[in-house]
């Protein structure tokens, strides 16, 4: 990978710009860091109409951060601890009453059980999966067969 894109939608409280990385094949860990503080700020932001889905602010945005975490943390145990704090709160901090809510928390737990192993992390994904098992609605309970 000649060239690492970070983008993300235009919105002025995160910056709403387009930044790009030159790389020689690996990402710095700076480039980790950049993208955990866009997670951290969209987790953290006041609430915004825009870009409310059922109460949860732009959960598009959250999972393509977690999605694009996942691949980063894959084999990297420098960009996984980078990620560790934001992934616990992301976890623990989203609503899993609404539809919107589980998708993040369904993406968070493969980015979880996808990075390099942290035991506490993965305790964590695992009680997720096991709220999503018992579920009424039938949808949430077969995606916690990953």
């Amino acid at each position: 990978m000649d060239h690492a894109c970070q983008d993300h939608r235009s919105n002025p409280k995160l910056g709403g710009s387009r930044q790009r990385i030159e790389t020689d094949g690996e990402l710095p860990l700076l480039a980790y860091d950049g993208l955990v503080k866009v997670l951290k700020d969209v987790a953290n932001s006041p609430y915004a109409p825009e870009y409310d889905i059922s109460g949860i602010i732009d959960p598009f945005l959250h999972i393509r951060l977690l999605k694009i975490l996942r691949v980063l943390g894959q084999g990297d145990a420098d960009a996984s601890d980078s990620m560790n704090d934001i992934l616990a709160q992301v976890a623990t901090k989203t609503e899993s009453n609404k539809n919107a809510g589980n998708a993040i928390l369904y993406e968070c737990v493969e980015t979880i059980m996808s990075i390099e192993d942290n035991g506490g992390l993965r305790v964590l994904a695992i009680n997720i999966l096991g709220r999503f098992l018992s579920n009424r609605d039938n949808n949430i309970r077969s995606s916690s067969f990953i």
